[in-house]
């Protein structure tokens, strides 16, 4: 079967939509992966999450208020490849559950859109 299928789905929290359990990449063999919770709005919109690279690396610099180009500028913090630097201070689990609300809002834009739309208008 398909990995991707087979891992567990990023959830939004039932009772406050900017935060999400995010589980684990790379889930140790034979064990359950991961959970994180992660909360988007944190740190000005940057994202917090419970993982322990966060907590260790961006946190710290996030509680200085350093900004991700100046903790790149200053190598405070490496840049990860194929990374845009807003991004520097945000680990893996921050970007997942972002990706799951741009999703989220989008599939909530798209419903409410078409409860009120015409038929005529609605493009297929």
């Amino acid at each position: 079967m398909n990995e991707i299928l087979e891992r567990p789905r990023t959830m939004a929290i039932p009772y406050d939509r900017l935060r999400y359990m995010v589980p684990s990449q790379h889930p140790e063999p034979g064990k359950p992966p991961d959970k994180y919770l992660v909360e988007i709005d944190a740190y000005n919109g940057n994202g917090a999450c419970s993982c322990k690279h966060f907590a260790v690396r961006c946190e710290p610099l996030l509680r200085r208020d350093v900004h991700p180009r100046e903790a790149v500028e200053t190598k405070q913090i490496k840049l990860k490849e194929n990374r845009q630097v807003q991004d520097a201070l945000r680990c893996e689990h921050i970007l997942t559950a972002r990706s799951q609300f741009v999703d989220d809002v989008l599939d909530a834009i798209r419903n409410a859109q078409e409860k009120h739309t015409p038929k005529a208008y609605r493009v297929a």
